[in-house]
């Protein structure tokens, strides 16, 4: 079993989980070199004030590319991998941020917000923080890009990622949700998502199914969250400059 070792302290504000294939061990590193830098040294470029603890955690399954051992070195070294012994798989997504959250929510339950972050996307860390400050101390609250209206399901394309049978999901549109590319929570949600999901039919959109199904049976609160809605181009953007600028400068 492959998890991070006292992860977390009574000074842990911020806890980021990223959803990754084990074989990416390139963009791991690349997001512990630039915005998950403040992990290690809680600092960004041209800020004088020091930041809150802030820990990362990449949930891996397993894969046919990558071996254990190799995953074990990388654990011991940065001790941020949390694996998960099922197939790794775009339909297993659902299944990989359940049970990071019940992990989370076991290790983690004294930090204040916990953050899901997809492997293609920036963290402009210090606005985020900015976002979040007002919702500190509060809880049963999931927040991000909120879409308020019902998004249509998609029921007629078989080899479209996000198809959804009739059987699966009869409903014409989405609950109002979060996407998948970045939402935070409180992190009493944590226990609240993961314990709830056994008794809700599953889908592998994982994002609807969390921020969306879940959170409409248990009545979680659902809030924008300040730039977020600007945040996914600005993020990809910037990922591969950081991407290119790390590989090419050092």
């Amino acid at each position: 079993h492959l998890e991070p070792r006292n992860l977390c302290s009574e000074q842990t504000k911020v806890v980021f989980f990223s959803p990754i294939p084990a074989n990416h061990v390139a963009s791991r590193n690349v997001i512990r070199g630039t915005w998950a830098s403040v992990v290690r040294e809680p600092r960004w470029p041209l800020m004088q004030r020091s930041l809150p603890e802030m820990k990362i955690v990449f949930a891996i399954a397993q894969s046919n590319e990558s071996t254990m051992d190799e995953l074990m070195k990388e654990s011991e070294t940065h001790n941020d991998i949390l694996f998960m012994g099922f197939h790794d798989s775009y339909r297993n997504l659902t299944l990989k941020s359940l049970l990071s959250l019940q992990w989370l929510s076991h290790h983690c339950a004294n930090a204040s917000f916990l953050v899901k972050v997809d492997e293609d996307q920036f963290v402009f860390v210090p606005q985020l923080l900015l976002d979040l400050q007002p919702f500190h101390n509060m809880s049963n609250l999931i927040l991000g890009h909120y879409i308020g209206h019902q998004s249509p399901a998609i029921h007629s394309n078989p080899q479209n990622k996000w198809y959804l049978p009739k059987e699966v999901y009869p409903f014409e549109n989405f609950p109002p949700h979060v996407p998948g590319p970045m939402y935070a929570m409180t992190s009493d949600v944590a226990s609240i998502v993961s314990t709830s999901a056994p008794y809700v039919f599953p889908l592998h959109l994982e994002d609807v199914f969390i921020t969306g199904i879940i959170a409409k049976v248990m009545n979680i609160q659902i809030a924008p969250l300040g730039r977020v809605a600007n945040y996914y181009y600005y993020y990809y953007y910037y990922y591969y400059y950081y991407y290119y600028y790390y590989y090419y400068y050092y």
